[in-house]
């Protein structure tokens, strides 16, 4: 039996590489450049290195401002908030309100007082409406401060045209969040709220009309 083995073990009939030898492969390795050399190498100006994944096209100030505003690092978000504390872009609005439950305190405290600067604008409770499911998720964050949260939920709740709309057109998430808030905040007179129930298009609206109409 051990004599089969040796036979299939010999030296002589292990083949060497071919067309590859120790010399050759050493001058590979040598003439090919490391990819630290490659990086090195390779000129980038402050921003022409952030690029869209599979595209060309480069990222605007306003991406790279939102990229900073959701940071890993706690000192990039409370230097872009401070940067921005006089900026009032409708399209920075959400972001902030990310940020009132920011888990670094001092950027909370930032965001706060973003949003008292920015509630002094004629735009504000209009984008209030706008990003109300935004407003409605700071309720389930812990390190939201309940004032700036308040203060949010008041632009939302005297706002009865928007309610009514909402509440009959619309279906979906939208409306049957806004109905608990209603119905938590006592919005809407009770009687009003169950006529706007009756007509709303979405079915869970509706069955909140037929449950207290049944009881």
């Amino acid at each position: 039996m051990w004599a089969i083995f040796k036979k299939w073990f010999k030296t002589s009939e292990i083949e060497p590489l071919q067309n590859e030898s120790s010399n050759d492969i050493a001058s590979e390795i040598i003439s090919k450049p490391s990819m630290v050399q490659e990086k090195e190498n390779t000129q980038f100006n402050d921003h022409d290195n952030y690029v869209y994944g599979f595209s060309s096209k480069k990222l605007s100030d306003f991406d790279l401002l939102i990229l900073n505003l959701r940071s890993y690092s706690g000192y990039i978000r409370e230097s872009t908030l401070n940067q921005n504390r006089d900026n009032y872009n409708v399209e920075l609005f959400p972001y902030v309100l990310e940020r009132l439950s920011d888990y670094v305190d001092v950027n909370c405290k930032l965001a706060a007082a973003h949003i008292i600067r920015w509630s002094q604008k004629a735009n504000f409770s209009q984008l209030c409406i706008d990003h109300f499911l935004g407003i409605a998720a700071l309720k389930y964050r812990n390190r939201t401060d309940q004032n700036i949260f308040n203060l949010l939920l008041s632009e939302v709740g005297h706002q009865q045209i928007y309610l009514s709309e909402t509440l009959t057109s619309k279906q979906g998430k939208l409306p049957r969040v806004l109905l608990n808030f209603i119905i938590e905040y006592q919005w809407m007179d009770e009687s009003e709220l169950f006529k706007l129930c009756q007509m709303a298009k979405d079915q869970k609206i509706r069955a909140y009309w037929l449950e207290n109409m049944i009881q």
